[in-house]
């Protein structure tokens, strides 16, 4: 990856020191969005009361938490959590990622998304997957430059419509995504590997 801008630096950090940046900064992200909907405002006592509970089952999940600097002030952050996709929780979602407009094309987003892989890649995680809304292309592009593959898309009520982004850390499972989206051809291994014999 090419070196960042002068006076730009990404590094860890943790949830404490990211979160109330990103509550400031929420503002400017859903504004971004014409469309956004916030569910907990429709939600009542009791439900959000269940919610938090359930959350309390993630609290020995991996995440990861990045802020992106320039000149000792914060410009953006991505975060995410361990997840599950095929049930394994061998996954990785990618919740959130911001990059301030006056710094958006210095390659902070893409050095965000190579720090998530390769920390997620150390530790094992297989896929790395993250939602976008359909019109961001700029985010769309960069994913799709950086390894990430459409792998699906959905609609929720509170985004509107996503397309989901998947980076597989172990390049044989990648492979076996092109040989099920009709880019490759099965080899003799691939059979054994389907139960064909």
């Amino acid at each position: 990856m090419k070196k960042l801008p002068e006076g730009y630096e990404i590094r860890a950090v943790s949830y404490e020191e990211l979160a109330p940046y990103v509550a400031a900064g929420e503002a400017e992200i859903f504004a971004e969005d014409d469309w956004y909907f916030d569910i907990p405002q429709i939600l009542k006592a009791d439900e959000l009361e269940k919610i938090a509970k359930l959350k309390e089952n993630y609290k020995n999940l991996v995440t990861f938490h990045y802020a992106a600097f320039y000149k000792g002030e914060l410009v953006g952050w991505s975060y995410g959590r361990q997840s599950s996709i095929e049930d394994n929780l061998s996954d990785y979602y990618i919740y959130s990622t911001f990059v301030y407009k006056p710094h958006r094309r210095n390659g902070l987003y893409t050095k965000m998304l190579e720090m998530t892989i390769g920390d997620c890649a150390k530790i094992g995680i297989q896929t790395v997957f993250t939602h976008h809304t359909m019109t961001n292309n700029p985010v769309i592009i960069a994913g799709l430059k950086a390894g990430f593959v459409i792998t699906g898309t959905h609609f929720t009520d509170g985004f509107g419509t996503n397309v989901q982004l998947s980076y597989y850390t172990n390049k044989e499972r990648r492979r076996l995504l092109d040989i099920r989206m009709g880019h490759d051809r099965p080899n003799t291994t691939d059979f054994n590997v389907m139960g064909i014999k």
